[in-house]
This record gives structure tokens, C-alpha cells and sequence, in this order.
């Protein structure tokens, strides 16, 4: 009887130290997993057009998917020392570019914007939207009074979707093509309002900032067709977004 008591105990204890030990460290990586995933950082929006979508970059002459615009050299400089994610519903970079999402949408105007700006932010509530619109509009005939009403009319959607969202606006920058020279006049009348645009919902209490963009990129800036920044010019554009951002954005507005 003792031997068969013996050898039980040997058997429960050759078990036992072949069962290895639940460890702890899967559930630590598994909830340090969650809190990395959930926590996106800082949101930007980059809004626009063509211009956002940075056309002419990677090839001079199209749109294509390897066109980062400003929102290349952008990226890098805002994650030096910060986290952030840019959020939108297209996609478009090189793959130097890590996150690639933007709503810049090539020859849309402000009004166009405008009927989609209330579902976009519902779905990608963003803490910063740097907005560069209104080419497409002054090219299509609009003068510097419809721009106007149009631009104050996507502000107050915003601001009346997300009342605490930081917002940069830009003057648009610079244009040489020969195919709209009747464009010349609204888009100057344009970019000399938005200042005084900028303050009035800034003088109402939202988030606001005036970003000068048209004196930032020169015309030599330019790629052939005389409407899009090579890549040197979008990196101007991202140095100058950044230059706003860093110097006024803070996370408590």
C-alpha cells in the first residue's frame, strides 16, 4: 500500500513539473496592444482639393497614387516630437509616407466639399483640419464674392458639427497656367478676405488660424502645368503648415 501511495506521489509530481506556468507577460502585451491601437493621437484632417492630394508630385503630370503633397514632409515633422495621425476617406503617399489618408479630392470646389463635410466628420472626428480650398472654384468661374459665401458656409458646418476642432486655413496659393487668366482677380480678392474671414469665427470663439500660403510658394515652386508644387514647393507648404501648427496648436483647445 505504501508503495502505491509512493508511486502516486511521483507521478503527481512528474506532472506538475511538466505543466508549464501560466505567465503573465501575454496578458501585459495583450493590454498594452489595446491601449496602443486606441490611442491614435492627435487627428489632422488635411482638407482641399488637387492641392491636398498633392497631384504633380511624384511625376509631374497626373494625379496617382504616389503623390503625397505636403502631407509628406508634414507627417515626418509633426512626429518628431508628438503623435499623430492623419484621418480621411482617400489614400494617397509614397511609401516613404506612413499614413497616407487625406480628403483631398482632385477639381472639387468649396460648395462640393461642403455637401459631404458633415458625414466626413461624424466619421473621422479630427482635433486639427488644415483647409487649402477655392482653386477650383475661381477656376470654374466663381468670383471672389461666391467664394466667400461658399468658404463661410463650410466654416459654420464645421464649427457647428465639432464646436472645439482647431482649424488652419490657407490662402491659395499661386497659379501660372495660361488656361484661366480670367482667375487671377477672384483668387487675389479671395485670399485678401480670408484673413478677415478667419477672425470674425475666431471672434466668435472657435479655433481658428489664418495661414499665409500664397506668399510661401513662389512660382518657380511650380510644376508645368502651372497649377500644382513640384516637390520642393510642397515642401514649402508642409514647412509653413508646420511653422502654424506647432507654434498655436494645443491639445486643450
Amino acid at each position: 500500500m505504501q508503495r502505491i501511495v509512493l508511486f502516486l506521489l511521483f507521478v503527481v509530481a512528474c506532472i506538475l513539473c511538466t505543466t508549464p506556468l501560466v505567465s503573465a507577460s501575454p496578458s501585459s502585451s495583450s493590454s498594452s496592444d489595446v491601449s496602443s491601437s486606441s490611442s491614435s493621437g492627435t487627428l489632422l484632417y488635411p482638407l482641399g482639393d488637387s492641392i491636398t492630394w498633392g497631384c504633380s508630385d511624384c511625376d509631374n503630370s497626373t494625379c496617382a497614387t504616389c503623390d503625397g503633397g505636403y502631407r509628406t514632409l508634414l507627417y515626418s515633422l509633426l512626429n518628431v516630437n508628438a503623435n499623430y495621425t492623419f484621418v480621411g476617406s482617400q489614400s494617397s503617399g509614397p511609401e516613404t509616407l506612413d499614413d497616407k489618408h487625406h480628403e483631398g479630392h482632385p477639381g472639387w470646389r468649396i460648395d462640393e466639399i461642403y455637401d459631404n463635410i458633415v458625414g466626413w466628420l461624424n466619421t473621422y472626428h479630427p482635433d486639427i483640419i488644415t483647409v487649402h480650398l477655392g482653386t477650383n472654384d475661381v477656376f470654374q468661374n466663381a468670383n471672389a464674392s461666391t467664394c466667400i459665401s461658399r468658404w463661410n458656409q463650410l466654416m459654420d458646418a464645421i464649427f457647428k458639427q465639432m464646436p472645439k476642432v482647431t482649424v488652419y486655413a490657407c490662402s491659395i496659393i499661386p497659379f501660372t497656367s495660361t488656361r484661366f487668366p480670367y482667375a487671377h482677380q477672384p483668387l487675389t480678392d479671395f485670399n485678401a478676405a480670408l484673413p478677415s474671414l478667419v477672425q470674425s469665427f475666431s471672434s466668435q470663439g472657435f479655433n481658428i488660424h489664418f495661414v499665409d500660403m500664397y506668399d510661401a510658394v513662389p512660382t518657380s515652386g511650380l510644376s508645368p502645368d502651372g497649377i500644382h508644387p513640384v516637390h520642393a514647393g510642397y515642401n514649402l507648404m508642409a514647412q509653413t503648415w508646420y511653422k502654424a501648427i506647432s507654434t498655436t496648436y494645443s491639445e486643450k483647445n
